[in-house]
């Protein structure tokens, strides 16, 4: 009973540190939204929104597949 809860535990932390680069970068372009940082006349706006998720996303499916490689 203990190993399996732990087990479980171990698996809920590593989900929750590999969302949280793509959580991040999402709060990150709300934040600077709602403060009204970039706003919709920011030049490239579309461009650099593009750019800071796919590299939350990116930065989480490293942080994933070194998990993944060092569990085996």
């Amino acid at each position: 009973m203990i190993k399996n809860l732990q087990s479980y535990l171990v698996f809920t932390i590593k989900v929750l540190l590999c969302t949280a680069p793509m959580l991040s970068t999402m709060f990150f372009l709300y934040w600077m939204s709602s403060n009204e940082i970039w706003n919709e006349t920011t030049p490239h706006r579309d461009l650099i929104s593009g750019g800071i998720v796919a590299s939350g996303l990116i930065s989480a499916y490293f942080l994933l597949s070194w998990f993944v490689l060092r569990s085996k």
